[in-house]
């Protein structure tokens, strides 16, 4: 996946995607496959974190968390 060769992610990077429709949630796969050490998904659809978290991310809702302090 270009994006994926594009960004450099090294093992054990952290990996902030925002958005788990359909492209978000292979990004966090691909993300995961090339050995990132942390996911953090992000979405306001409790369905899209549930899926993310399922594969191995961890959900952020900009709804309910300060999602500035938590990616820190």
């Amino acid at each position: 996946m270009r994006g994926i060769d594009e960004a450099h992610i090294a093992p054990g990077d952290t990996v902030v995607i925002v958005g788990c429709g359909p492209i978000g949630l292979v990004a966090v796969q691909m993300a995961l496959a090339v050995g990132a050490g942390q996911v953090i998904a992000i979405d306001m659809k409790v369905f899209r974190l549930e899926t993310a978290r399922h594969m191995g991310a961890r959900t952020l809702n900009p709804l309910r968390d300060d999602i500035a302090g938590q990616v820190r």
